[in-house]
């Protein structure tokens, strides 16, 4: 299998086919939750793999071998992705090698002392010097970062990530338009260069 690294976008989608989802298990996930607005992204974005899968790998969904491990990443036998939601979409990274994606919706934080937790000092200093949109979108981006690399190597405790310095992967961040909406997606990877990334409507995959 050669090396490839997409990531697919997708609208969360509203109208739900639990029963049809593959494996067992994840189907059980999905339906043990209490929100509708939980089980919405777990579908939409199990779905959406499902779609990536065959578009990128060509293979069977359904005869892959998926299982959790100890601290509840989903993981396959036959390559490596990561999953993430925010707000109305949804992102697949898929790879064949250690892969992790954050999306998040350009939007201020309600409370910013939580860049005091996540940021580098060398970060903050920078935060602390920008203003209105510039700064929220620094502060969005820097969380993605985070976010992806914990995805992709989450044996390290995620407040101990450093972006700044050698954590173990590259980055490579996209800022889009999204249903009339501003997000930033990041992708954490040994080789991010050959990126190539797809919006997708989850309408044709029910």
């Amino acid at each position: 299998m050669e090396d490839i690294l997409h990531v697919y976008l997708a609208e969360i989608y509203e109208e739900l086919n639990i029963e049809g989802v593959y494996p067992t298990e994840r189907r059980n996930e999905i339906l043990s939750c209490k929100s509708d607005k939980v089980k919405r992204e777990k579908y939409s974005a199990w779905k959406l793999l499902e779609l990536a899968v065959k578009k990128s790998f060509g293979l069977d969904f359904n005869t892959l071998k998926f299982k959790k491990n100890e601290s509840g990443k989903w993981l396959c036998d036959r390559f490596y992705f990561s999953l993430s939601h925010s707000k109305n979409a949804v992102a697949v990274a898929l790879s064949t090698s250690p892969v992790g994606v954050d999306i998040e919706i350009i939007k201020e934080p309600k409370n910013w002392s939580v860049a005091n937790k996540i940021l580098s000092d060398f970060q903050l200093e920078k935060l602390n010097g920008l203003f209105g949109v510039n700064k929220v979108e620094y502060f969005i981006l820097k969380w993605t970062e985070k976010e992806s690399a914990y995805k992709m190597q989450n044996d390290i405790p995620i407040l101990k990530i450093n972006t700044d310095t050698d954590c173990g992967c590259e980055f490579l961040s996209k800022r889009l338009e999204f249903k009339n909406q501003p997000y930033v997606f990041t992708v954490a990877g040994k080789k991010v260069g050959n990126l190539q990334y797809f919006v997708e409507y989850l309408n044709d995959i029910q």
